[in-house]
């Protein structure tokens, strides 16, 4: 692990993100993975095309999992390759930062929560201004959206509604994590009721077991 926070590490205990729950540093129309957090700095993986030298001021707008954004400032202190520690200006809030340890700390339990996939001629859809997609996979707090190109952006707020077998309708809301070679991944803070989720298992169950 790097140790690029020096003394900063001590003063202010870090988060450490898993891949897929990375906040996102936009800066000069470029996006940056954030690695590691603290109130007080960002450890950035860096843009090969954002050349950043110690001690640049650099501003931008930060983008967390749950869809909030902020806007940062801060001064480049210490690099290392394509890692960067950019020294914040003006510190994370409190409610922000513990909000960031609670999603963090809750990464692992809602990735062991149920994925139910589906094959082609079963899958729900969700419909987003106007367009209707079909899924792939569904869980309480994310879905796979087939696409085979990229029509959403990275750290995207969507809206939607998802449409379940029985014409069970559910309003959900949330942002793109990333894509995956099956399609792009919906993160979903408020989540799928888990009795609709439960009700979809057990139809599936059903349907392959009289196969």
């Amino acid at each position: 692990m790097w140790n690029l926070f020096g003394n900063e590490r001590r003063r202010s205990p870090r988060i450490l993100y898993p891949t897929s729950a990375r906040p996102l540093l936009t800066m000069r129309e470029e996006m940056c993975h954030v690695v590691e957090l603290s109130s007080e700095s960002l450890l950035v993986f860096q843009a090969p095309n954002i050349p950043l030298p110690i001690g640049e001021i650099v501003r931008g707008e930060l983008r967390f999992i749950d869809a909030t954004t902020m806007p940062v400032e801060g001064t480049v202190s210490r690099r290392d390759g394509n890692n960067v520690v950019i020294r914040l200006t003006q510190p994370l809030s409190q409610d922000r930062y513990h909000q960031e340890l609670s999603i963090v700390g809750n990464w692992n339990e809602r990735r062991r929560y149920f994925r139910l996939s589906y094959p082609l001629h079963e899958m729900p859809t969700i419909e987003v201004d106007g367009v209707v997609y079909r899924l792939i996979e569904i869980s309480e707090h994310g879905v796979v959206i087939y696409v085979t190109d990229k029509p959403f952006h990275i750290g995207q707020s969507v809206s939607g509604q998802l449409t379940l077998h029985g014409n069970e309708a559910v309003n959900v809301s949330g942002s793109i994590l990333r894509y995956n070679n099956d399609g792009a991944i919906l993160y979903l803070p408020v989540g799928i009721p888990s009795n609709q989720i439960v009700k979809e298992q057990l139809r599936m169950i059903r349907l392959y077991k009289s196969k």
